[in-house]
């Protein structure tokens, strides 16, 4: 695994304690034999993981004392597409499959990318915000998924690091 840069850490810790503590360790998670690696915060729960076959990924419940009784949760998951069309591709439906959502209502995405999505729709009568990307490795879809309640002002400390720490893996993803 690779090791994790100060500033990501930070920032991750920072999302996981809804404060500026210190950085705290991260537990580290591989997809597809390494072809994907990350780290989360020891205190994210790994709430489901497939390790192996296609799709693989790992789900995990980002503590919430905001909204204790709506799941925040964070997802990296991978596809194999084999090569960019069948990428394109997969990123067209996954965009199309949001779109289909309840009361989905789509939200801009810094910087126009192509290949990331934000938008609000409801889960089992939940309002929640979604903010999705989208990357190619290796013959590889990954897809990070970050989900939290739309009723968390988007102004609060709480929702301001737990997108800091989002982007933070996001970034980390698209290494």
């Amino acid at each position: 695994m690779k090791p994790l840069t100060i500033a990501t850490a930070a920032l991750l810790s920072l999302a996981a304690a809804g404060s500026a503590a210190a950085a705290q360790p991260l537990a580290q998670y591989s997809l597809n034999q390494g072809k994907v690696h990350f780290g989360v915060p020891t205190n994210w729960v790994a709430m489901m993981q497939k390790t192996s076959g296609d799709p693989q990924l790992y789900a995990f419940q980002v503590p919430n004392a905001k909204a204790p009784d709506t799941l925040t949760r964070v997802t990296v998951s991978t596809h194999q597409v084999g090569d960019m069309t069948a990428f394109a591709a997969f990123v067209k439906n996954a965009m199309a499959k949001a779109a289909q959502m309840d009361a989905y209502a789509s939200e801009a995405t810094p910087g126009g990318q192509s290949t990331a999505l934000r938008f609000r729709a409801e889960e089992d009568g939940d309002k929640l915000r979604f903010r999705e990307h989208f990357y190619y490795k290796s013959g590889l879809a990954v897809t990070l998924r970050c989900v939290s309640p739309a009723a968390i002002p988007a102004a609060s400390s709480w929702h301001r690091a737990y997108v800091r720490a989002c982007d933070a893996l996001a970034a980390e993803l698209a290494k």
